[in-house]
């Protein structure tokens, strides 16, 4: 069993969908990644001797350790601890962005008003990532405010240890993306998995399996060039010939239906003279006498 494995069956309810324990796991292990970074950030500014930022970040790491164990020990907690986490963090950020000197302290602090939208929009919900995106752009505007105020407590942080942090900044926004992005590709490939597995409860093994993925079972392509029953949609340009160029890659045939396109009703002879596409076979039926005698 693996980490995330073990996060899964200690923070899913017993209600909880299979996507919806992964979704909880996938946050956990995110929170606690995080919290390693503040971390590293604290003691780089305890190294520092950056006294406000060091005391303004202690209370960020426990607090938000706090907030991270607590849906490991109450699972029922989750939803709030989340909202929490968001809530400590903005205010946090904002803080220690005061305390560096705002803009010109030259920290990126502010950079977590973009991760934690997206990390409440992925852990929790839309609704709870728009209102924390909301809540991020009202702070960046009030420290946009009082960036007078805050300039007046830059001090001079070490060029080295200012790269640093910013570079946990970074990394922070890399774990987010990487870590939502295996979630995503492993819900894809479980979908794809159930797929599978009904395809092969409903077909023999062996059919089952050449319908999966490959292109020697697709005989023809038959397509209106002009849809019509779907409310006369005319294909984006390079559309058909896109179609043409796939097919004959594959050898398959493209088949056009030019039963309401045929015979001049695109100021041409047939669609396909009008889109510059030549199909391997064409149907008209009863385009042959407009509907008026069956032929075809």
């Amino acid at each position: 069993m693996n980490i995330l494995d073990a996060l899964e069956a200690k923070v899913g309810l017993p209600e909880d969908s299979e996507a919806v324990r992964k979704q909880k796991a996938i946050a956990i292990a995110a929170g606690l990644g995080a919290t390693l970074l503040i971390l590293a950030q604290t003691l780089l500014f305890v190294a520092v001797d950056a006294p406000v930022i060091s005391r303004i970040y202690i209370a960020y790491l426990i607090s938000f350790a706090s907030l991270v164990a607590a849906p490991i020990i109450r699972p029922r907690a989750f939803p709030a601890a989340v909202v929490l986490v968001g809530i400590v963090s903005c205010a946090t950020n904002l803080a220690a962005h005061g305390a560096s000197g705002g803009y010109s302290g030259g920290l990126w602090f502010l950079a977590w008003f973009i991760i934690i939208p997206l990390s409440m929009f992925l852990a929790g919900s839309s609704r709870i990532g728009i209102s924390f995106a909301l809540l991020s752009a009202v702070l960046c505007l009030v420290a946009a405010f009082l960036e007078p105020a805050f300039a007046g407590r830059a001090f001079a942080m070490p060029p080295v240890a200012r790269v640093i942090s910013n570079t946990f900044v970074v990394l922070a926004i890399m774990a987010v993306c990487s870590g939502w992005s295996f979630y995503f590709v492993n819900q894809v490939d479980a979908a794809r998995d159930r797929a599978d597995s009904l395809l092969l409860n409903v077909l023999p093994a062996p059919i089952a399996a050449r319908l999966k993925h490959d292109a020697s079972t697709i005989a023809a392509v038959i397509i209106e060039p002009v849809s019509g029953s779907t409310g006369v949609l005319v294909p984006p340009k390079g559309y058909l010939k896109r179609l043409r160029e796939i097919c004959d890659k594959h050898g398959i045939l493209l088949i056009f239906d030019e039963v309401i396109t045929g015979f001049g009703r695109l100021c041409t002879p047939f669609a396909s003279d009008y889109f510059g596409v030549e199909p391997d076979m064409m149907t008209t039926a009863k385009g042959l006498t407009s509907g008026c005698v069956p032929m075809g």
